[in-house]
């Protein structure tokens, strides 16, 4: 369906209407049922609501206008100006593409009884202040993005908005990994793990911006090669002999390190650690590049690949760095989150890559982030009932993961797990197959 027309108003009695999933352009207000009170109009094509606010039935308490084109410039203000929403109660107006958010809570705080607001989605959604400017701009509102407003929300000053306007920043999370079978030994070399995402839509705009050329995807050049017998078959079941085995190291997989493509891997990395039974990595901050806030709004809509990666390298040089710092020595300013501080290029010394193995691949398949939420957390296990994608779950940093001694009390792992300040009480024994915990989230005040 692709229009309305007034054969609707036939239906006197009708009091919810749901027009979702379809064509629709607009909606003509004088077609609708006078006494309709709840009207849903998601996952349309409306990019201006003129036609339907100005003779719009007088005692809608929800109208709906999520997934469609709204934008800055669609006339929102009339929600309020046309006098016919004085019922209103909730708002939806999510997954749209509107930017400006004080202009947006300028135009709808007037609305008298709204109480429920639906922003989520939106590139003005992810101001890092969201949550505290739309309370304070309207502070009537009892839900916001289908979250109860608590006491605490409201209690905290606008003055801890500050006078800058935070960088939208979206955040991943490497709660930790655990069950990874320990690399060969070699002390004559270093052995590192870390965790590689890609993001097609960030990344593509750092390598405009570096002016590269013939920009070379690693994933595309690989040979493709048959599947061994060890293998797992075209249906996805593992032969008999994977199964059977327990001997097959991840560690054994070709190399892959190519210098020159490697030069062209424009992929988001954590910190390098080296193997412990339990490993939790510092988060990624990713910044908006060039202010497009659309294209993290996007990334948050798509499937996004998780790269576990060993490398070994040979020893660093002895080399003579600033006072207080070792050669190539990263600072880290932010104990929560990694940050892009490192000595002059010229004091470090490169690394000499030996050896690179992509351990383990899965998939998040992602979706906005609440503002009640740190993150949205995904978990992922090298078993064949996981497949390649990560399970959405909830509250996984909170987590606290022990081994048992030979007392056979649980002993919670200081080295690896120390960083987690919020634990349930209760520790859990680490698995003891490949175990990855994830989050995506947003930097929010």
């Amino acid at each position: 369906m692709n229009q309305t027309d007034e054969e609707l108003r036939k239906f006197t009695r009708l009091q919810v209407l749901v027009l979702s999933g379809n064509n629709l352009r607009g909606v003509e207000g004088s077609f609708l049922p006078r006494r309709l009170k709840f009207l849903e109009l998601y996952d349309n094509f409306i990019n201006d609501i003129t036609t339907l606010v100005e003779t719009t039935p007088k005692y809608l308490s929800h109208l709906g206008l999520g997934r469609n084109k709204l934008d800055d410039n669609s006339s929102l203000h009339l929600l309020a100006k046309s006098g016919n929403f004085l019922h209103l109660r909730s708002l939806d107006l999510s997954d749209n593409d509107i930017y400006d958010l004080l202009a947006i809570l300028n135009k709808i705080k007037e609305l008298p009884s709204l109480k429920s607001l639906q922003l989520e989605g939106n590139p003005c959604y992810l101001d890092g202040h969201y949550k505290l400017k739309t309370i304070h701009h309207i502070p009537k509102l009892l839900f916001l993005d289908n979250v109860e407003i608590s006491r605490a929300d409201r209690s905290v000053s606008e003055t801890s908005l500050g006078d800058k306007d935070t960088k939208p920043q979206m955040i991943f999370y490497c709660h930790r990994i655990m069950g990874l079978r320990p690399p060969p030994k070699d002390k004559k070399n270093l052995q590192t793990i870390h965790l590689e995402i890609k993001l097609p839509l960030l990344e593509r705009i750092v390598s405009s911006s570096e002016n590269t050329e013939n920009i070379i995807d690693n994933s595309h050049n690989q040979a493709v090669k048959k599947p061994s017998k060890n293998q797992k078959n075209a249906d996805g079941k593992g032969s008999r002999k994977e199964k059977n085995s327990s001997k097959t190291s991840p560690y054994d997989k070709p190399d892959e390190f190519d210098p020159q493509l490697d030069k062209y891997n424009v992929s988001f990395k954590t910190e390098k650690l080296p193997w412990n039974n339990v490993m939790k990595f510092l988060p990624i901050c990713i910044e908006s590049p060039e202010g497009n806030d659309v294209l993290i709004r996007d990334t948050l809509r798509t499937c996004v690949k998780v790269n576990v990666v060993y490398i070994k390298a040979a020893h660093q040089s002895k080399a003579k760095g600033k006072k207080g710092n070792k050669a190539g020595e990263v600072k880290h300013t932010n104990k929560k989150t990694k940050t892009i501080e490192s000595a002059p290029e010229k004091d470090i010394p490169k690394e000499t890559i030996l050896k690179r193995v992509t351990l383990y691949s899965f998939f998040c398949n992602l979706q906005s982030v609440n503002w009640n939420d740190e993150s949205i957390d995904y978990l992922w296990m090298d078993h064949p009932k996981f497949g390649e994608d990560g399970l959405k779950m909830k509250c996984l940093k909170n987590l606290v993961y022990g081994e048992k001694s030979k007392k056979g009390k649980k002993k919670v792992n200081k080295d690896a797990d120390s960083r987690n300040t919020q634990g349930t009480g209760a520790t859990m024994s680490v698995p003891k197959i490949f175990t990855c915990h994830v989050g995506f989230g947003l930097k929010r005040s």
